[in-house]
């Protein structure tokens, strides 16, 4: 067994790919020598020869005039009487500089060529790593000299401090002071014969490992199979026979998993069968109301614009989109069971939310429900909007009533076409102002909210369009100076009324005894009926 841990890092893929090239070393030998024969160009020494044969046939002091004098001429001149220089003397200047410049700037371009050549062999030709990260992988396997990895990492710097020796001298001979001096003797540049040996050494111990690694494929083949045979064998046919049973038992266990999976999956695929018409219903439902944007998909997930959103519906559905999507379920459902004998439907509150196309949407589906349910069917709508209430009590071709609770321990069901609430409550306030007894406590407890109601619906027709109808109704009769005006003091009572006693709590209305006397409770009533005999003349007449 310990034998076998020993080569079980071993694998019949381990060999060595990666060796040192002789030749990437040799390169930089030749970089080196071709950038020692650049660095010795000198302009002072191929002047003074240039110039040695230009002015050979010229006389003694006219050679050495030329000679101490070439580099400081400007501009045609004699540096030191600044008279203009004769024709011969011109060409022979002009003739040299274009040999200097020449050399010059083949100089710079050389320069540059083997700047590019060393970094590009430099970088194409990089395997130490690649070396180092093999042998810190076959570390497990055997031993690796540690006289190998030293002399890699040493080659692997010794090249990258030739390439910068280089590098720096390229530089400094390409600086103005430099390009036209011979600074050969400022660098040694020479490649180290020694270094060859090291990658001969180098290359000749991993070819040796490589022999190694194949070897140890071999042997761990041999150790794998003695070791099955004489190990693993006997130990599994000993422990086959005690574990037989609970490998039996859980196949039994998978085989029942397996089993109760198919039978949910089959469910859930009969159930989504027998959704579709409900699915089907839903989405028609959804178009007709105007939310086509939402669909009910095959999965009864909720999509919007083709994207599932069941998993996020408040970030993307308001109030009164939920309320119609939920309506759309509930008319869905109904619709799938006309066969049934359904004796009662109760809708609560099924245009929470929404605008007044929605409103009248639902309206209609609750009439086409009702038209198609047998006549045994009870319909009970609750609802706290007002307009949707008169919809269904006088634009409904069935007979809605309305449930009244007033009668105590009955529940009173009026199948009769009623008056509106606003005119009922109008009705109310008009005879409490006439009557002649005094005000009762239970009429003390609705008159602020009958009040506020008939002001409102006054003020929503007469200025729909304001961001405080009753607001602007109050300043609009303040501003009355005509001789039926109202009393200003008898509307502030009013407006004091309603501010403080409208839809409170039957303590918190009977508190008001305290700010409002028995007497100023009728003048309230007179004052809303004159108001809307200011606004509404003829309702009153009906009233």
């Amino acid at each position: 067994m310990d034998e076998y841990k020993t080569y079980s890092a071993v694998s019949d893929n381990n060999n060595i790919s990666a060796f040192i090239d002789e030749q990437y070393l040799q390169k930089f030998s030749d970089y080196c020598c071709a950038l020692i024969k650049l660095l010795k160009f000198s302009e002072d020494n191929e002047k003074t020869e240039f110039a040695s044969r230009i002015v050979a046939q010229k006389p003694e002091e006219v050679q050495r005039w030329i000679k101490d004098g070439i580099n400081i001429i400007e501009k045609d001149c004699c540096p030191f009487c600044n008279r203009p220089l004769d024709d011969a003397t011109k060409q022979m200047i002009s003739a040299y500089n274009s040999f200097a410049k020449s050399e010059r700037s083949k100089t710079k371009e050389q320069l540059a060529l083997l700047l590019e050549a060393i970094n590009k062999q430099y970088n194409m030709y990089q395997n130490y790593d690649v070396i180092k990260h093999q042998l810190k992988n076959y570390e497990k396997i055997m031993p690796i000299f540690e006289k190998v990895i030293s002399k890699i990492s040493g080659m692997e710097k010794y090249i990258c401090d030739i390439k910068d020796e280089l590098t720096k001298a390229i530089a400094s001979k390409l600086e103005p002071q430099n390009i036209t001096r011979n600074i050969s003797t400022d660098y040694e540049l020479s490649i180290d014969k020694e270094k060859f040996s090291d990658i001969k050494y180098i290359n000749s111990e991993l070819l040796q490992l490589d022999t190694n690694l194949k070897h140890a494929a071999i042997n761990k083949k041999r150790v794998r199979d003695n070791y099955i045979d004489k190990f693993l064998k006997p130990k599994l046919a000993h422990t086959y026979s005690s574990d037989y049973q609970k490998l039996f038992q859980l196949a039994l266990e998978a085989k029942d998993k397996r089993m109760a999976m198919d039978i949910s999956k089959e469910t859930y695929l009969q159930d989504l069968s027998q959704k579709k018409p409900l699915i089907k219903k839903m989405n028609e439902i959804l178009n007709d109301i105007g939310l086509s944007k939402f669909q009910v998909d095959p999965q009864f997930n909720l999509v919007l614009n083709s994207k599932n959103i069941s998993h996020s519906i408040n970030s993307y559905l308001s109030d009164g989109e939920k309320t119609v999507i939920a309506f759309s379920l509930f008319v869905a459902e109904i619709a799938l069971k006309f066969s049934q004998n359904i004796e009662l439907i109760v809708i609560d509150d099924p245009i929470s939310s929404l605008d007044y196309d929605f409103i009248y949407n639902i309206k209609s589906f609750i009439d086409s429900l009702y038209d198609r349910m047998k006549t045994t069917t009870q319909f009970i709508v609750l609802t706290h909007n007002n307009i949707f209430y008169n919809m269904l009590k006088y634009r409904s071709n069935q007979n809605f009533g309305k449930l009244d609770f007033s009668i105590a321990g009955s529940i009173y069901v009026s199948g009769e076409k009623e008056e509106t609430l606003y005119m009922e409550k109008l009705k109310v306030i008009k005879n409490i102002a006439m009557q002649e007894s005094d005000v009762s406590l239970e009429q003390k407890t609705f008159i602020p909210n009958h009040c506020r109601f008939i002001l409102e619906n006054v003020a929503n027709f007469f200025f729909p369009n304001t961001n405080c109808p009753i607001d602007v109704l109050e300043s609009d009769i303040r501003r009355d100076d005509s001789e039926t005006r109202i009393n200003k003091g008898k509307l502030t009572t009013l407006f004091s009324a309603i501010q403080i006693g409208s839809h409170s709590l039957l303590n918190a209305s009977l508190d008001q005894d305290s700010i409002i006397s028995d007497p100023q409770y009728k003048e309230i009533c007179r004052t809303i009926i004159k108001i809307v005999k200011k606004y509404c003349p003829r309702q009153l007449e009906i009233a």
